[in-house]
């Protein structure tokens, strides 16, 4: 046995609940809340949201599934107990945390009848099985969701599972620590007062660096393995609509251009909804749709969920296959943290053939493939004409090529 031993510290810090560090480059990673988004936005061993960048998702002009993905984010930063910032013009803050999806708790206990004794766990120290010493600290895995985290968070559910059926209880949202900027109140933001025109976008930023430089810094405050570290999830929803009247033009960048930085350096990520339809509809000209393009490339990873028209629908076919799916996913850029090549471009996800169903239990996105040319879905009892299938059927019919009776030969020409 050899003597060289690892000096490690004697404390290290744990993770924060909900994360999990990755096994490509040690980037600490948080759900979105879709495990199967998770593996595309980081598809090595262990995916995820990684924790100080800033996602965009353009929304589409016929659905609201961008605003159902920001739900998403917003109920899996709940249940993990992380901080959450909410802000939106066109919908109260409020209304919209109270419409999210409620999640299953994989520990609780079946419920046991009245009179019946309590059934002994099978993991129980008379019960349990001997393995070697080494494997006796590792997860469990069963058919439920899985975490390949490290440290102390590993015992947690990395990501929750969502019934979009069930909302969020009412002592769920008291326990949540939330703040919500309603951004209807204009007379409240900056300069307003003073006779200048009102500018939303500081104000929110305001908001959010206060939020960051008291608990969620990751360079002010110092991290000791005593006190468990949290994540920010900030949510901002239609940002550059109609609602957000802007001081200037180059308000919207600035605004980007600064939370990204203030991002770099805390526990915090953010998702934002952007109504792109606006800028590229047929009115739009060239000009809008620059402005889009350089909006975008102040994100670190750009998504866009679009739905399949009816057109689109007719032209893959009335299959159980091709009518499952509800839209296409498309990657427009890829986060590359701590790393010169992302993990999906690394490990060749083919992200322009990425579709997602909407099912009762949450979004899954998968690999988009159409059913087999003719369909599938009909079977066949009868034989075509033509097919020779009578021949076979038929005894007295004699095959080769020189055969003769009166069937048909199945090998002739």
């Amino acid at each position: 046995m050899s003597s060289f031993k690892r000096r490690t510290p004697a404390s290290q810090p744990a993770p924060p609940t909900g994360t999990r560090l990755s096994a490509y480059n040690s980037q600490l990673l948080t759900s979105s809340g879709v495990s199967s988004l998770d593996d595309i936005l980081a598809s090595d061993a262990c995916g995820g949201l990684p924790v100080g960048t800033l996602l965009i998702v353009r929304e589409d002009q016929q659905t609201r599934y961008a605003q159902l993905l920001l739900r998403y984010f917003l109920a899996q930063g709940m249940a993990h107990g992380h901080g959450m910032l909410v802000a939106s013009a066109d919908e109260a803050p409020d209304a919209l945390l109270r419409r999210l999806p409620g999640w299953t708790d994989v520990t609780t206990e079946p419920k046991q009848e009245s009179g019946t004794p309590a059934a002994v766990p099978a993991d129980s120290e008379a019960d349990r099985m001997k393995i070697a010493w080494r494997y006796q600290k590792l997860k469990r895995v069963d058919g439920g969701s899985t975490d390949m985290g490290q440290g102390a968070s590993s015992a947690a559910t990395f990501c929750h599972r969502f019934d979009l059926t069930k909302t969020v209880r009412e002592e769920q949202l008291a326990a949540a620590s939330v703040c919500c900027v309603p951004m209807d109140y204009l007379a409240q933001y900056n300069g307003a007062e003073h006779g200048k025109p009102a500018d939303p976008y500081a104000h929110l930023y305001a908001e959010i660096a206060k939020q960051v430089d008291g608990e969620y810094s990751a360079v002010a405050k110092p991290v000791t393995g005593d006190a468990p570290r949290r994540i920010l999830r900030i949510a901002i929803q239609s940002l550059a609509s109609p609602s957000w009247p802007a001081a200037s033009p180059q308000a919207t960048f600035q605004f980007l251009h600064s939370l990204r930085g203030l991002l770099r350096y805390s526990l915090a990520v953010a998702m934002i909804t952007l109504p792109a339809y606006l800028y590229e509809s047929v009115a739009a000209t060239s000009q809008s749709a620059a402005w889009l393009r350089r909006l975008e490339h102040c994100a670190d990873l750009v998504l866009e969920l679009r739905s399949f028209t009816d057109e689109e629908r007719a032209a893959m076919g009335a299959t159980d296959s091709a009518t499952g799916y509800h839209g296409t996913l498309q990657i427009r850029r890829a986060a590359g943290v701590n790393t010169l090549l992302s993990t999906s471009v690394k490990y060749g996800h083919p992200a322009e053939n990425l579709a997602f169903r909407q099912r009762r239990h949450g979004l899954m996105v998968e690999t988009f493939h159409l059913p087999p040319e003719g369909g599938v879905t009909e079977r066949r009892s009868a034989p075509a004409a033509g097919s020779g299938s009578a021949s076979r059927a038929n005894p007295s019919a004699k095959l080769g090529c020189g055969g003769g009776g009166g069937g048909v030969d199945p090998l002739a020409f």
